[in-house]
């Protein structure tokens, strides 16, 4: 990938994470945890479920798995739909002009 290839993968990437770490945090909070007991159960530092919360770092299958069973819901919880949704997302911020865009699938009405 290069030039605008990569910059819109990136936007993407990074929408994807903030979709799964908002599900992480409001999860956790519902669960009634802190980060701590969160990240002690799943054997990874609160920093990290930091990153992972405000969407600076993606989640590993492996880590999603953990942090699953540390919560208590199914091994998808946190992907299931979430590409549809940073692709939303994506769609809503994307400014609209004549041009129907490939790469992120915008119309313009």
């Amino acid at each position: 990938m290069t030039g605008s290839n990569e910059s819109n993968q990136k936007k993407s990437d990074n929408l994807f994470n903030q979709v799964v770490g908002k599900r992480l945090k409001d999860l956790r909070i519902a669960r009634k945890m802190t980060q701590t007991e969160l990240a002690k159960q799943a054997n990874i530092t609160f920093q990290q479920i930091q990153k992972y919360e405000m969407g600076i770092n993606g989640l590993s299958l492996y880590r999603s798995a953990l942090l699953c069973i540390a919560l208590g819901v199914n091994p998808n919880y946190f992907s299931y739909k979430a590409l549809d949704e940073s692709k939303r997302l994506r769609s809503d911020a994307a400014p609209c002009d004549s041009t129907t865009t490939e790469v992120n699938n915008v119309e313009c009405n």
